[in-house]
């Protein structure tokens, strides 16, 4: 399809202030998943020694506000192609306040359980939404650079959760602590929620919706100057006719297609509609043109770019949050020799020491993206991913062997670092920057709400599993074969982005951007 008027503004425009200030807000999102994801990490362990939980009971801690995202990100992105990216945007970290003070008071464990998992949701729902509403007001020559900028505040909540975990035990070295840790995250969600009361909504949006006038005011505020209805309207590149085999492979009556290319040359934007459907189809918008048919994310045009950015997604979390979740455990039972005491006072002096060296490793989260922003142009999204999924399946079985290698000695502390860093580094600057960032350029902006969706919840079912059964299959079949199938999945992932990587190949973002 061509581009519309509206495209053609907003690639053309310079990065101002109000560019800013979504994209800012967004990154801000992203970094609040960070901070709780590793802060529970952190918080874990103290959560099974002050309440003597079982190994069931600590995987469905650890994973409840997995499998809450993957119902936001399912429902929510969907639901953003409705209602919008603005009303969304705030309804997300909304949630997140409510639920994560309502963790730190849990009185119980399924309590606890429960509010994890409703704090979930809000999480999930912010990946879709972010990075929709951050790839509809970016300039097509900047969209992959600030896709992969906003995820990198992920990396940065990562290094504040650790020293904000680290804080808290020296402050208050009790098994109990970790209440202060769950109820830190409040503060700079609520300041969020109120920032983004103040941001414009997408005007590809609202002119995927017919909403020109609206469309028009949003505008102004991106370009700074007033933009009139005529020129969203305005009658861009000829369509290009369709043959029979290209008509075939839409899976569009030719009536459909012909409403469709009739409204591109009128300069309109054209919103396919969906039924009810969060998962498998696309929302239909409020205003959409009736003529034109459902399109689901797994109809024949669009199957593949939907298992491109999903499977993948959905390996890289199992380590991301498997391998993320559990470093401190990973460090403590690589590479902390036995103590014979098992006092409360060694316990947390073991934590504070394995939540140093996680934080450490942290470091190398935030080099691999500040990697990612500068490799993308010269590589491109498709080789940062097979690259980086190849050395994250290096890296973890690194870790694994070191794993039957005698603790303590100056080679398998050595073989450990290098382990954990490769597997950092190349996680962010590859797939964990790449797999949000596709999807957005896989899809348009009818689909890209249920698109991005679609694959942000396949993400998070990964990391619900990996979380969920790391302490499980680690208690049952050791950490050596556990690390082992995470470095398969990373091999999968790899080979599925190799073998459909023509899917979004003509896009300049993919490519060059």
């Amino acid at each position: 399809m061509p581009d519309s008027a509206i495209a053609r503004l907003i690639d053309g425009m310079r990065f101002g202030k109000a560019h800013k200030r979504v994209w800012l807000l967004s990154s801000l999102g992203i970094m609040l998943d960070g901070f709780d994801f590793f802060i529970m990490g952190v918080a874990l362990p103290l959560i099974v020694v002050d309440w003597s939980t079982t190994p069931l009971e600590t995987g469905l801690i650890s994973s409840a506000a997995i499998v809450g995202a993957i119902v936001g990100a399912a429902v929510m992105g969907p639901l953003s192609d409705r209602i919008g990216r603005r009303l969304a945007f705030r309804i997300d970290l909304t949630l997140f306040v409510v639920f994560a003070l309502a963790s730190a008071l849990a009185p119980g464990v399924w309590w606890l359980i429960l509010f994890r998992f409703l704090l979930g949701v809000g999480v999930g729902a912010d990946y879709p939404i972010s990075a929709s509403y951050v790839s509809e007001i970016a300039p097509a020559r900047l969209r992959s650079r600030l896709l992969i900028g906003a995820f990198s505040f992920q990396a940065v909540g990562q290094l504040l959760g650790a020293l904000v975990g680290l804080f808290v035990l020296t402050l208050d070295p009790n098994p109990d602590a970790w209440r202060w840790m769950l109820a830190v995250g409040v503060v700079p969600a609520l300041v969020i929620v109120v920032l983004r009361r103040t941001v414009p909504e997408s005007p590809l949006w609202l002119a995927s919706t017919a909403r020109f006038a609206e469309a028009a005011e949003a505008m102004r505020v991106f370009a700074g100057r007033t933009v009139l209805v005529e020129e969203l309207t305005a009658r861009g590149p000829e369509p290009v006719a369709l043959t029979p085999e290209q008509l075939e492979e839409e899976e569009l009556p030719r009536t459909a297609v012909e409403l469709t290319v009739a409204a591109l040359d009128r300069g309109e934007s054209v919103a396919v509609p969906m039924p009810a459907p969060l998962i498998t189809g696309v929302l239909r918008p409020a205003d959409a043109e009736p003529g034109i048919p459902k399109r689901s994310l797994f109809s024949k045009r669009l199957r593949r770019a939907t298992i491109l950015t999903s499977v993948p997604w959905f390996f890289m979390d199992i380590a991301t949050y498997g391998v993320g979740v559990f470093t401190p455990t990973i460090i403590a039972a690589i590479a902390l020799s036995p103590h014979g005491a098992s006092s409360n006072t060694q316990f947390i002096a073991d934590d504070i020491t394995s939540t140093e060296g996680a934080a450490f490793l942290d470091l190398f989260l935030v080099v691999g993206f500040a990697a990612a922003l500068i490799l993308v142009r010269k590589l491109g999204l498709i080789v940062l991913q097979v690259a980086g999924f190849v050395v994250m399946a290096a890296g973890l079985t690194l870790l694994a062997v070191t794993n039957l290698m005698p603790q303590d000695t100056p080679v398998q502390l050595a073989l450990v670092f290098i382990g954990f860093a490769a597997f950092n580094l190349f996680m962010n600057a590859g797939p964990n920057s790449t797999t949000f960032a596709l999807p957005t350029l896989a899809f348009d902006s009818v689909t890209r709400g249920a698109g991005a969706g679609f694959a942000a919840a396949s993400g998070k079912a990964g990391a619900a599993l990996g979380t969920f059964l790391f302490p499980l299959v680690q208690a049952s079949l050791g950490l050596f074969s556990t690390l082992l199938f995470i470095a398969g999945g990373c091999v999968v992932a790899a080979i599925v982005t190799l073998v459909l990587r023509r899917v979004v190949s003509t896009g300049p973002e993919v490519s060059t951007a």
